[in-house]
């Protein structure tokens, strides 16, 4: 996993914790390059299990 789907995950995984603009925050900066939609796709499925897994 790159760094910048690294930081889309906390991010997403973040957003019910009450962080403000989580996505915002980590979004990949120089020299990352942010990924593409299908990858966060998948990060949003994975983060989704491991929700249900420790919840």
């Amino acid at each position: 996993m790159s760094t910048a789907l690294t930081k889309y995950a906390v991010g997403w995984y973040s957003l019910p914790a009450g962080v403000g603009n989580a996505l915002e925050r980590f979004k990949p900066r120089a020299p990352y390059e942010a990924d593409g939609d299908v990858m966060k796709k998948s990060v949003k499925e994975v983060m989704r299990m491991v929700k249900r897994i420790c919840y």
